[in-house]
């Protein structure tokens, strides 16, 4: 099944998925189907779901559309990471838009992952002490590994 997943909006028409607070966000699916039951689409964060809506999934000959508009300046805390995704009926059976590592949209029949988006502040400045600095955020479960790792010769190592 091909399908194809964007978010735009007038102030990032590229279809990158940071957008300034104030944006209008358009998220697009399309398709192919012979049959679309119903659609729905979900964003959140990391706490919990802070939209779900039943959308129009229109024919257009062998494939269906669907898109929801997202008003940033009607979210809770507008500045943040955002996950979303579309869900749609097909001969009665669910499928989950997913994404894979080159972010290609594709179907699935559970929930694997989901779109991220953030939302920032355009007039947002660092604190002084930050200027002309680098910051690396560090995400440890990310790297962890079950079993042994393999030891490499002339490697420091700290068993701490």
């Amino acid at each position: 099944m091909n399908l194809f997943f964007r978010l735009t909006s007038k102030s990032s028409p590229s279809g990158k998925h940071t957008f300034p607070r104030g944006s209008l966000i358009r998220a697009e699916l399309r398709f192919d189907a012979e049959v679309c039951e119903r659609a729905y689409f979900y964003m959140g964060n990391d706490e919990r779901v802070l939209l779900e809506r039943e959308v129009n999934a229109e024919r257009q000959a062998s494939s269906f559309s669907c898109a929801y508009e997202i008003d940033t300046s009607t979210l809770e805390n507008a500045d943040g990471l955002y996950f979303c995704h579309f869900e749609f009926i097909s001969n009665g059976t669910r499928y989950y838009t997913a994404f894979d590592e080159s972010g290609r949209c594709y179907a699935e029949t559970r929930f694997v992952n989901e779109a991220q988006l953030l939302v920032y502040d355009e007039k947002y400045a660092p604190p002084e002490w930050m200027r002309g600095g680098n910051m690396y955020q560090i995400f440890p479960d990310r790297f962890a590994r079950g079993g042994n790792v393999e030891r490499h010769e002339n490697t420091p190592y700290n068993d701490d």
